[in-house]
Parts: C-alpha cells; structure tokens; sequence
C-alpha cells in the first residue's frame, strides 16, 4: 500500500496538473465553459479541504497549509492568557441559538472527530459581538466552536470532586489574543472540580470549574461574509494528538495538542457546533442595526462525525456551549448516514408581522406581552371619546374597564395573568389599578397627583411613574406592599416601564434639552442606552433574557421607529409600510407587540412573531 504522506503529495500534484489543463484547455472556448470551470474549481477546492481534514501531522504543535498543497509546513505556536467561555446556564436563555438551546449529534459509541460548515448562508449582512461579561465585543467578532459532550469523567478529575466532568472546545476565535488576529486552539475544562486549588496552570472559573488553553495558531481574521467558506474540525485520539483545524477555503491552519490532557477521546459522544459570540458568554449578533423583517439571516449548520460507523446520528436538542446568536433555532434537524454521518439544522432570524386591532376601534395600541402569549393594551372607543383597556388571548379580544373609570389603559402583564395600567378619575388625573385574582385594586404614589403603572414581573413588582406636586415626572417601583421612587441621576424627569424577573428596570429620563433618552438599572446601578445617531430613545419592555425594546425619533423621517437590543447591539423594529412604529412589550419567546402608523395616521397593534425556521 503507498504511505499516506507520498499518497497525498500525488494527490495534490494531481489538483495541480488538472487546474493547469484545465487553464490551458479554457482559453479558446472561456465563453462557453466559465460555469463550468467554475464548478470544477470549487469542487477542486472541497475536495481539497476535505483531504486536509484527514491528512493531519502527528507531532505537536501548530502548522499551516495553502491550497492546493496538501503538505504541511510547521510554523510557531502562540501562547497568551486564557479568556474564559463558559458552559451553558439554563436559566439565561430564551429561544436563541446556544447556552443549552441547540442541536447537537448524538453517536452510538465514541466519536473520534468532528467537522463543522455552513452548506447555506443568506441574507447575513453583518455580525457583532455583545453581551456577556469579559467577552470581545464589537463589529466582526465571533466564534467557531465545536464541543464535546460535559457528562464524562476521566483520570484528569483526580483531586478534584467526585462529580467532576470534563469539557473540550475546538475553537476559532477572532482578534482574541491580538486585535486584526484571530487564532485557532482548544479550551479545556474541569467541571465541578470543586473548592481545590486548580492544577497547575489552570484557572478558576463559577467557584468550581477549572479551565486553561492550550497553545494557539495564528489565524486570519474572517469577516462574517466569508462564513460560507469556513468551516472548523476537531480530532481526539488516545495516546496521541487533539488536533483543531480551521479552514477558509484557501488555507488550512492546525494545531495539535496531547489528549492527555482531558483524555476526552474516552467520553466523546456528542457533538456541537456553530457560530456564537466571542468569549464570556457574549452573543453573535447578526446584522445589527438592520431592521428585522419577514426575510433575515438563515444559516443552516451541518455537523459531520467520524465514530467508525455508517449510521446516522441522532439530534439531540442539547448544547454545552455559554454563548450564543440572535438567531432563532429551526424546528426540524435531519440526521444523515453514510461514509461521513451528519445531523443538518437552519437557524434564522425571520419575523412575521400580525395587525391586532380592538373590533370596531379606529386606533389600537398594544402594550404587553406575557411569556403564554397574552397581550394587552387599548383602544379609542369612538363613542365615548376614550380609551379603554384590552386583553388578548387565543384570538378572542375582552375590554378591561376600570368601574366607574372614565378611561382606562392596561399596560403591563406577566406569567400569572395580573394587569396592570391605569385610568382616568373624575378630575382627568391618570390613577394607577392592579388586576389580580377577578378583582381591581387602585394604587397610587403616596402624595402623587397621577400614577401610571406600566410593567410588572413575575414576582409582582410593579414599575411605571407618578407625577409629583410641581408637575414633575418620576418613576417608582411598587415591591412587597411598599413604594419607592426611581431617579435616573441628575434627570429632570424619569419614567419606569419595564421589569423583568431579575429585577432589571428599563425606562427613559429627560435630558437637559428636553429630549428623552433610555436607560437601564441593572446591578444596583444606572446605564445609558440610546439608539445609535438618534435624537430621543424611549426603552418600554425587557424579558427575562434581557432582550429590551422600545423606540427612537429617526431625525431623518421624523417619525418613531421601534427597536430591540439584545446582545448588546440595537436592532430597528419597523411595521412593513408603515409611517412609524414603537415596540413596546416583549416575551421571554422574543415576542414583540407594539403599535404601527398608518397611511391615515392611526394607530393600529401588531404582533411581531420571530419565526423557527424549516
């Protein structure tokens, strides 16, 4: 039998020769064979990457080769301090990609490696890290990974806990050790290992966990276009080398590092992949900035293993990874067999709009969106001249009317089905009400000329605003039977109206020209956030993922435009065809509900649904 490396270096003297032929047979008939050349190139190419997948070294360290060759040459590694990417926490997630939320390939037996790609990408313009604590964020910043199941336990537990685990990532991560540089490398880590000191260069991570990183190879850094031409591999085997491979399409970069290590190579039996934030939990967020519409990004992932056998993996809605995306996981993920067993699966970040109007009203707003998907709001009874309150829930609209109100507004509610909003009195003053349990309650800030109550959690507290004896603005927070005044500091005026399970508070304050500007409590302390180059930003609702949105002027239409942060990247929310829309409640499902302009100029609800994809 030839020896591997003569049998490869005749490989890719035989995809030299073809694409000199191929060259020179092309020029006198290059207008009607440019598609096919075309193709024959890019097959040349896979076939290529797929060579390098399997023609790997033996020795450790880090190595480099440029297509056609299919030789490696040895370059030197890099090392640099760990940056921390964190196994997933259920309790964080909503219903984007990662932090438990993912398809991930179940084999049989053991798996020795894994290939990640991406066969379809569309409609992917952009990508921006945010979120997390400690991750890289900004435009362009991303990570490849592919992980190893966190259940099994080996010789690399000794001295730890007895329900110690071990965890692998192969990883291209960019600008992470240098900006304009990414790398390639492995993370490992002991999880549970418990109060011990970590071993020996290793570090501490959650109180328990342990992590390090193995030495890393110099990468370019890919702009998030080029995505379908990346794709990632990683190897484990006993006695001998991890090995990490990434490549772009014309090169190939390795690095190899011992299983010893972790020994993972015993316990792998399911794999994950796919494209999150940068480290720290951080998420990747796609086309940041860009409205979302009924046509967003869709990237379908396909996850090949080598486990010594034919037969299809099972999908596994898992994942170990702490990072996400802000796309939406599809509902169907196809196993395949054959030489190379896969699993296939699309995530996108599609929505579809819904007009929700009140029978009979001229104007409709919608204000508030529980985790069942029951909606709030108003509506302007032309009758009466006023507005009245709404719920929606299965299809069926009931008015909410506070007794003897002459007007009322229902703009919060949350998992257990309480209300909460306000109505008008007899002298035209807005006065706060809570509904729970079949009954009414009035509540008001003591002293306060008018309450607004806009946002209540699952565990009852109650945000909104109340209007003080000089005719100032104020927002409050109503917890355990007790108010409490909410100031953005050195704000003229404040305004409450969103709060989640965590306690995070979101609103807008009055700067010192009179414009409105949000912000955010969180930890004890107030942030700033406003929508990039706009004028005014109004924060209206947060979910328990901390998905927040509202609206901002856009200056340049002088109309409102809804939005939506999440991941620490502002996205415009924006009715098809409507003059203006503010988004103004959220679900922990991404959910959206708000109000649209219409060529008449009234209000009329909507419903924006992210969609999960085929």
């Amino acid at each position: 039998m030839m020896p591997k490396k003569i049998w490869y270096l005749n490989y890719a003297i035989q995809l030299a020769a073809a694409a000199v032929i191929s060259a020179c047979w092309l020029q006198p008939v290059a207008a009607q064979t440019t598609d096919a050349a075309a193709d024959a190139e890019a097959a040349a190419r896979q076939n290529w990457r797929a060579a390098m997948e399997h023609n790997t070294e033996s020795a450790e360290g880090c190595f480099e080769a440029s297509y056609p060759s299919l030789v490696w040459g040895q370059v030197q590694c890099k090392e640099g301090h760990p940056r921390v990417h964190p196994t997933f926490n259920k309790n964080a997630n909503g219903g984007t990609v990662g932090n438990g939320n993912d398809y991930v390939a179940q084999a049989a037996g053991l798996i020795s490696g894994t290939h990640g790609s991406f066969p379809k990408v569309t409609g992917v313009k952009s990508e921006s890290g945010g979120g997390g604590v400690g991750g890289i964020l900004g435009p362009n910043e991303y990570m490849l990974q592919i992980n190893t199941n966190r259940m099994g336990t080996t010789s690399a537990c000794a001295g730890g806990l007895a329900g110690c685990k071990v965890w692998q990532q192969f990883i291209y991560a960019t600008d992470y050790l240098t900006k304009g540089q990414a790398y390639v490398f492995i993370q490992y880590w002991l999880i549970g290992w418990g109060p011990k000191v970590c071993p020996t260069n290793w570090h501490r991570n959650g109180g328990v966990n342990c992590y390090r990183n193995s030495a890393y190879k110099a990468a370019p850094d890919m702009n998030i276009t080029s995505l379908p031409k990346l794709s990632l591999s990683g190897t484990a085997a006993a006695g001998h080398n991890d090995i990490v491979v990434f490549n772009n399409g014309t090169t190939a970069y390795m690095m190899c590092a011992p299983d010893s290590v972790l020994d993972i190579s015993q316990v792998w039996q399911q794999s994950e992949f796919n494209i999150v934030g940068d480290a720290g939990s951080s998420q990747a967020v796609f086309n940041a900035g860009s409205p979302i519409t009924v046509a967003g990004p869709s990237i379908t992932v396909k996850v090949s293993l080598t486990d010594g056998s034919t037969a299809a993996p099972t999908c596994v809605k898992a994942g170990s990874t702490g990072e996400t995306n802000n796309l939406i996981l599809g509902a169907k993920c196809t196993p395949a067999s054959g030489s190379s067993p896969s699993i296939q699966f699309t995530e996108s970040l599609k929505y579809v709009f819904t007009t929700i109007d009140y029978p009979g009203a001229v104007e409709t707003n919608l204000d508030g969106i529980n985790d069942s998907g029951e909606i709030v709001g108003s509506y302007f009874d032309s009758k009466t001249g006023t507005d009245q309150g709404l719920s929606y829930n299965g299809g069926v609209f009931s008015a909410i009317q506070y007794p003897g109100a002459l007007g009322t507004v229902a703009s919060g509610i949350n998992s257990s089905g309480k209300i909460v909003g306000h109505y008008s009195d007899k002298n035209g003053n807005n006065q706060g009400w809570l509904f729970s349990g079949g009954n009414f309650s009035s509540l008001q800030y003591p002293g306060a000329m008018s309450t607004n109550l806009d946002g209540i959690n699952v565990s009852g507290q109650i945000v909104g605003s109340y209007t003080d004896s000089t005719g100032t603005d104020q927002g409050l927070l109503y917890s355990g039977g007790v108010f409490s005044a909410i100031q953005y500091p050195a704000a003229p005026s404040t305004i409450a109206a969103g709060i989640n399970s965590s306690g995070q508070i979101v609103g807008h304050y009055s700067d010192k020209n009179g414009n409105n500007q949000g912000w955010l409590f969180t930890g004890g302390k107030f942030s700033s956030l406003q929508y990039p180059g706009a004028m005014s930003t109004n924060l209206d609702g947060i979910n328990d993922s901390g998905e927040i949105v509202g609206s901002y002027f856009d200056s340049k239409t002088g109309t409102d435009q809804g939005l939506l942060y999440s991941g620490g990247a502002f996205s415009a929310v924006q009715y098809p065809g409507a003059l203006g829309t503010v988004a103004a409640g959220i679900n922990r499902s991404g959910q959206i509900v708000g109000h649209y302009s219409d060529k008449n100029g009234n209000n009329n609800g909507f419903l924006a649904i992210p969609v999960q994809g085929p």
